[in-house]
């Protein structure tokens, strides 16, 4: 079984670029995936589905890419 890695919404903001308050509005409109489960009253994400959603908005961070090329 592969362990899923679990982002806070402090790790989640900045690997969008934004401030948390922005990633909880973009949660909120669903704009950004729903969190995988609480851990207390403390939501947390697949880090994998934040980094494969398409981050919205204005802004939306270009310098980022899911393949490298070293060529």
């Amino acid at each position: 079984m592969n362990a899923v890695e679990e982002w806070t919404a402090t790790q989640c903001a900045q690997a969008w670029g934004v401030q948390v308050r922005t990633w909880h509005g973009y949660v909120a409109r669903k704009r950004a995936p729903r969190p995988i489960r609480h851990v207390g009253r403390t939501p947390v994400w697949d880090a994998a589905a934040v980094k494969s959603w398409p981050r919205p908005g204005q802004g939306a961070r270009t310098d980022i890419t899911t393949t490298r090329d070293d060529a």
